[in-house]
């Protein structure tokens, strides 16, 4: 997921519109696949402090079902604006503590001048993935039958109570 930012570096405010369908082979971690294609469209502009991305992701991504415990894919559409700047610009003292502002976060491009949307679209999918994902909004966990089981030697004892029970509705047992 490699484009080449060469032509945007040439002059501020120049743009480059983005379409691209290509696989993610990247982890998501535990029960998340991305299952086919990752769809990007958008547009990358420089802005003189770096190049920012924005637009649209759209990918489809098998999860567990936090309820049912079964597999379902379901098709998330992400809206991004992420900034990135040459990385042989990112610069921090090491003996200065820095405190982080919002023009910190950004991610960089690499000397070669191609810029790499790989990291960003898998944090982008793991940032709006469900803390607890459903498979339906109305799924529900269905309990088993319970089955009365008696044991064979206690059978006796459960014809006592059933006599005690229909003595004019009495429900007191009774020594013998």
């Amino acid at each position: 997921m490699k484009i080449d930012v060469n032509p945007l570096l040439a002059e501020v405010g120049v743009s480059l519109a983005i379409d691209f369908t290509e696989k993610l082979a990247v982890d998501l971690g535990e029960e998340v696949v991305v299952k086919g294609p990752v769809t990007v469209k958008g547009t990358i502009v420089n802005s003189g402090m770096g190049l920012i991305a924005s637009g649209k992701c759209i990918a489809s991504v098998s999860m567990e079902c936090a309820v049912c415990l079964k597999k379902f894919e379901e098709k998330l559409t992400l809206d991004f604006e992420e900034r990135f700047i040459d990385e042989s610009q990112v610069f921090f003292p090491p003996d200065k503590d820095h405190e982080v502002q919002d023009d910190d976060i950004y991610f960089t491009y690499s000397s070669d001048l191609s810029l790499d949307f790989t990291e960003m679209i898998r944090e982008l999918i793991i940032l709006n993935l469900p803390i607890a994902p459903k498979c339906d909004i109305n799924c529900q966990v269905k309990e088993p039958e319970k089955k009365k089981t008696i044991d064979p030697r206690l059978a006796v004892l459960a014809k006592l109570k059933k006599k005690t029970e229909d003595c004019n509705g009495c429900t007191k047992e009774e020594d013998n």
